[in-house]
């Protein structure tokens, strides 16, 4: 392979891993429950009202209580986003309790018993990537040099650092591709 190709390829390649990042997940879930009414399987719309316990029974309500107005329940099966903020899901064991009303009726119902919040496979990953070795080197790195990084071909990006927006090729003192955003 030409010089000219293998540096184009390269290029390309480090374009494409900059600009396929990803946004931040954010702090809302999905919630999905079914609702009976009496022995039956309720089906209409209601209003429900979640509010974050941290504790099964009594316990401190975390968070702002949240009111979802018209929620469509088929065949007793309901689905709601909700979002509580930043800062109240850092890992400790929660709990929703739900209250419920027909739409546009006066007062809430309150369901027992408080529903338990359980982890998915993909939130279980969470804690451990927080404190990773690696991930708290690069981010407090002001530069990451090529030969510092596992797995590379030895010696292949010896000369290259990667900044936060550019990648300088230090031997030949001239930037190699940077990262603007608008």
């Amino acid at each position: 392979m030409k010089p000219l190709q293998l540096s184009s390829l390269l290029g390309a390649v480090l374009f494409t891993a900059l600009v396929a990042t990803a946004d931040p997940l954010g702090t809302a879930f999905t919630y999905q429950g079914k609702l009976t009414d009496g022995t039956n399987a309720a089906n209409g719309t209601y209003d429900l009202q979640f509010k974050l316990y941290d504790a099964a029974a009594a316990g401190s309500a975390l968070g702002v209580p949240l009111t979802t107005n018209a929620v469509a329940v088929s065949n007793g099966l309901l689905t709601v986003t909700l979002d509580f903020g930043a800062g109240v899901f850092a890992g400790d064991a929660r709990w929703l309790d739900i209250a419920v009303k027909t739409n546009g009726a006066a007062s809430f119902t309150a369901l027992a018993p408080r529903q338990p919040l359980t982890p998915s496979p993909y939130a279980l990953y969470a804690p451990a990537a927080g404190t990773a070795g690696t991930a708290t080197n690069a981010t407090n790195a002001a530069a990451v040099p090529w030969n510092g990084i596992t797995g590379v071909v030895r010696g292949a990006f010896d000369n290259i650092k990667w900044y936060a927006n550019s990648i300088i090729d230090v031997a030949q003192r001239r930037e190699v591709f940077n990262r603007k955003t608008y």
